[in-house]
């Protein structure tokens, strides 16, 4: 735990996608310099009509008088159609997606880290940002750094916190006839993003990785795992996802 101000600065500035590629390059750089305060991170979505727009989030865990000093000049960047930064309570920003995401939701989702940026990666990613009906799609870049990476690689299961960003890529829909449809799309559009990302991923974003694509991302820490794994769950009762078959 860690204690914080009352409030805390954050929300997201808002631009129109013909001002996305500059703004993804200045959020990379940006991103490298931010203070450890200053939480960042960069996303593509769709209005509900289906127009596509960019937005840049912040979350200051510090003073918000300091977090205004530190985001004067980002504020400076681009032409924000809008700029939706306020103070708010820690428990109001963690709240703020929950009326868009209701239980009982379906969703495909792919992540992995990132540790270098090629700019080719944005050009792709808007190729393929395109509409569908009943669908709603998400993708972001969040840096990472900070207090991820005080901790050993051994410290904690997941040991790749020394990665520079993570990108994830998500779709969600209602109705459960549309789900071959997206879950294509989203593995398609995946496909596209592979070149451009590392073969790493947070756990949060297992979705239908391989045993072998499980194992590269807890590295050297997987066999320590299968350890735990073979003492306490020897019969795999928790093994709805890609997760760490025992061998005994």
């Amino acid at each position: 735990m860690h204690k914080l101000d009352p409030e805390i600065l954050s929300g997201v500035m808002v631009y129109a996608m013909d001002e996305a590629k500059d703004m993804y390059d200045r959020y990379f750089d940006y991103s490298l310099e931010a203070p450890r305060e200053l939480n960042m991170s960069a996303a593509m979505s769709l209005s509900p009509t289906g127009t596509p727009f960019l937005m840049a989030g912040f979350q200051y865990m510090g003073a918000p008088k300091e977090g205004e000093k530190v985001l004067k000049s980002y504020r400076k960047l681009g032409s924000p159609v809008a700029d939706l930064i306020r103070p708010k309570t820690f428990l109001r920003q963690q709240t703020l997606l929950d009326a868009g995401n209701p239980h009982g939701t379906n969703y495909y989702i792919r992540g992995r880290t990132m540790d270098e940026y090629d700019s080719d990666l944005i050009d792709v990613m808007m190729e393929r940002w395109t509409h569908s009906p009943g669908r709603h799609n998400t993708m972001r870049i969040v840096r990472f750094g900070g207090a991820v990476d005080d901790l050993a690689k051994d410290a904690t299961a997941w040991p790749h916190r020394g990665a520079k960003w993570d990108i994830e890529l998500g779709g969600s829909w209602v109705d459960p006839s549309l789900s071959a449809k997206n879950i294509k799309w989203g593995k398609d559009y995946w496909d596209a993003l592979a070149p451009y990302v590392s073969d790493r991923f947070y756990i949060n974003e297992m979705m239908d990785e391989t045993q072998e694509e499980v194992a590269v991302s807890y590295g050297d820490n997987y066999p320590r795992l299968v350890q735990i794994k073979n003492k306490y769950d020897p019969k795999n009762f928790f093994r709805s996802n890609g997760n760490i078959k025992p061998t005994v």
